[in-house]
């Protein structure tokens, strides 16, 4: 049926980020397409989401200004966009349209690498 075939293909997305077991774990019931976004994006508990990962590059880029006593742009760009995922639900993601939610965010990456190497000197 569809609806089994969904659920594969959702759970192998989840097998793929290594997050199968963080799911049920979380949400004790059937993959869900949302709640497969929702963990993936939004769940800053869990170390597989982009939560989880901008916060842990915020407080890293936080610590290396502490260390060398400046502030980088790509801090606020990090924290920016940090805020951005703390700010909203699933329900607005999938609303405004999961696609092209990834895609803002893989250019918002993007820019911060750019801004990282720019900040830090790793252009050769």
């Amino acid at each position: 049926s569809d609806a089994a075939t969904h659920e594969r293909q959702w759970s192998a997305i989840l097998r793929s980020a290594s997050a199968l077991r963080s799911y049920h774990w979380v949400y004790r019931d059937a993959v869900k397409p949302w709640r497969v976004a929702e963990l993936l994006i939004l769940n800053g508990q869990v170390p597989r989401s982009l939560a989880f990962s901008y916060e842990r590059l915020v407080a890293t880029l936080g610590e290396i200004s502490g260390e060398y006593g400046v502030r980088h742009p790509a801090g606020a760009a990090a924290r920016a966009t940090a805020d951005l995922l703390i700010q909203r639900s699933i329900s607005d993601i999938i609303q405004e349209g999961l696609h092209e939610f990834l895609l803002d965010f893989r250019d918002r990456n993007a820019m911060l690498a750019q801004q990282i190497a720019r900040d830090f000197h790793f252009q050769s």
